[in-house]
């Protein structure tokens, strides 16, 4: 980590490994038993193991992407519900997953 002038440290406090490859990866949800739902701007979301096994989560709706919209950001709820956000013409309510 690096705080103001302090020099870097040349050690982490947590560990780094790829566990699975994205289109274009837009934001991550961990949820309670370990898994991680990740948004792609295209409008896929996938629920992805700690494995790297990833399952397309269905229901989502289509996205207009392109430039500065797709599907956005992700949020997973105690209740393992996730709602998520997406950027359209058409004004839309977060939906829930779940």
């Amino acid at each position: 980590m690096n705080v103001g002038s302090k020099p870097a440290e040349k050690t982490l406090p947590f560990k780094i490994e790829t566990i699975a490859q994205f289109a274009t990866p837009w934001a991550m949800a961990f949820i309670p038993d370990g898994r991680i739902l990740v948004t792609e701007k295209e409008g896929r979301l996938l629920l992805t193991t700690q494995a790297g096994e990833k399952l397309e989560v269905s229901g989502v709706p289509v996205v207009q992407y392109s430039g500065q919209n797709g599907l956005l950001d992700i949020a997973a709820a105690q209740e393992a519900t996730a709602t998520y956000t997406r950027s359209s013409n058409q004004p839309a309510p977060p939906t829930t997953i779940g």
